[in-house]
């Protein structure tokens, strides 16, 4: 077993204390071995479509993709008691910046030590990387820094080393590109022998298909370390719902890895990975990573929205309705608008709504009144970036009532129930209403989630409110 764990180490770390002049040999190896579950479950093809917090190691520019705070851990099972863990964290400053901070820590326990078959100790190894990252976005591009540094030992010697990792990625619709230089550095030297640091060269390219409810992405990196042959990374990710994911990978090559796999999960803002890779020489490592998200507007996953509607059918938001005194912040249709759209296909069926009658101080049966209100969507999804696709979602406004309609008002809210936007007017509700994502001052609204409702007011001063319907920006 030790003498398993001395070569699965020295595999990780390529022999980072042989001697500087040969060409073939570097030091700080270990920060080659891949981070985060999610991108090596895809084989490590992960240049182009990095859009998460582990975007701090394979490419920073990725990091412009976040769209919340998320806070990350993972840990690897390598084979013979040798374990690495992976810390990452990365916030967005505005739209169009973010930064990021993470800690590599490779670790191995009680290896024995021998020499010429003979054992003389026991020596421990551990290997760290600290790094921050920022990144940047202007139109398409993106681009990233990572400086970081390097601390080693190894039984009773240290040695420490600076490094850099430059990013970039371009985006446009579903297509990407990515590019990054990584291990821009120092050398490090152990005793009295120097090492460079593993300079490698990365491009990627990554494509997704997008549906009403799931997408596919394909991706493809193509890696050129300094001091080895080029190594292909194929991958895939299937995600259904952003609720469930599924992932596939290989990697050909100088390097001794096979095919990757795995799984991801989402429930509210957590989100929790598993991969295996399999080496060829070495059998299995298996991976597992949790990440949090926290702050800006969650997306929405199938789990998310099912919780929402039930909700939404507990507890009704209403509000009480003035057609005649509206207020300045509300924006006032027409009596007659001319309808904008036509209604593609309705994403759910209408829901009855409850009716919420006005306080009396004496009861007084009134005759039974038959009344729905409801909202159909042509879409759930949509993008306002300008470029004529999906730009707005169109709103099919319904109500069935039996006695004369005073008003209406659409609510467009936020998670936090904040206001977004509020379209009313006199009369007949519109057929269609058009949402471009716009709020009540003109202003485009973040990508997130938001509902919307609609509530009637008759003549007798009674509000009929429909459920709440998701919408999502992205």
């Amino acid at each position: 077993m030790n003498k398993l764990k001395l070569t699965v180490l020295t595999i990780l770390t390529l022999a980072s204390t042989a001697h500087a002049d040969d060409p073939g040999v570097t030091g700080n190896a270990f920060l080659n071995i891949g981070m985060g579950a999610r991108a090596t479950g895809m084989g490590g093809a992960f240049c182009a479509v990095a859009d998460d917090a582990s975007s701090n190691y394979w490419n920073p520019a990725g990091l412009c993709g976040i769209k919340r705070q998320e806070l990350s851990f993972m840990h690897t099972q390598w084979l013979a008691d040798i374990a690495s863990e992976y810390l990452s964290f990365a916030k967005p400053i505005d739209e169009d910046k973010s930064l990021g901070v993470s800690l590599i820590f490779l670790h191995a326990q009680d290896m024995a030590r021998n020499r010429q078959a003979q054992e003389t100790g026991k020596f421990s190894n551990h290997d760290a990387c600290f790094s921050l990252s920022y990144a940047s976005r202007m139109g398409k591009l993106s681009w990233g820094l990572t400086p970081k540094v390097i601390h080693r030992q190894l039984k009773d010697e240290t040695a420490a080393s600076v490094g850099l990792d430059i990013g970039s990625k371009y985006t446009n619709d579903n297509l990407f590109l990515g590019a990054a230089i990584q291990n821009l550095g120092t050398k490090i030297k152990f005793i009295s022998e120097s090492s460079p640091s593993p300079l490698n060269f990365k491009a990627g390219i990554g494509y997704k298909l997008v549906t009403e409810n799931d997408s596919l992405t394909f991706a493809g990196d193509i890696d050129k370390p300094i001091n080895n042959d080029p190594s292909l990374s194929l991958g895939a990710e299937y995600n259904y719902a952003n609720w469930v994911m599924a992932r596939v990978g290989a990697k050909m090559g100088q390097c001794k890895q096979g095919l990757s796999s795995g799984l991801g999960v989402v429930f509210r803002d957590y989100r929790l990975d598993y991969a295996f890779t399999s080496f060829d020489d070495l059998g299995l490592t298996h991976r597992m990573a949790i990440t949090r998200c926290f702050g800006g507007v969650a997306e929405v996953s199938r789990g998310d929205a099912e919780g929402a509607e039930k909700i939404t059918e507990e507890k009704p938001v209403v509000s009480a309705i003035q057609p005649s005194a509206l207020s300045e912040e509300k924006t006032v249709v027409p009596d007659k608008p001319k309808v904008m759209s036509v209604m593609t296909k309705p994403v759910i069926s209408p829901t009855p709504v409850k009716e919420i009658a006005r306080k009396t101080t004496s009861y007084e049966p009134e005759p039974l009144q038959l009344c729905c209100v409801f909202i159909f969507l042509n879409t759930r999804v949509f993008t306002p970036d300008g470029d004529g696709t999906m730009d707005s979602v169109s709103l099919i406004l319904r109500a069935i009532i039996q006695t004369q309609i005073n008003g209406w008002e659409l609510r467009i809210i936020d998670r936090d129930d904040h206001v977004i936007n509020v379209f009313a007017a006199s009369g007949m509700p519109l057929e269609t209403l058009i949402w471009d994502g716009r709020n009540k001052s003109g202003n485009m609204s973040s990508a997130g989630s938001y509902f919307c409702t609609l509530s009637i007011t008759d003549k007798n001063g009674k509000v009929w409110t429909s459920s709440r319907e998701i919408i999502v920006i992205e």
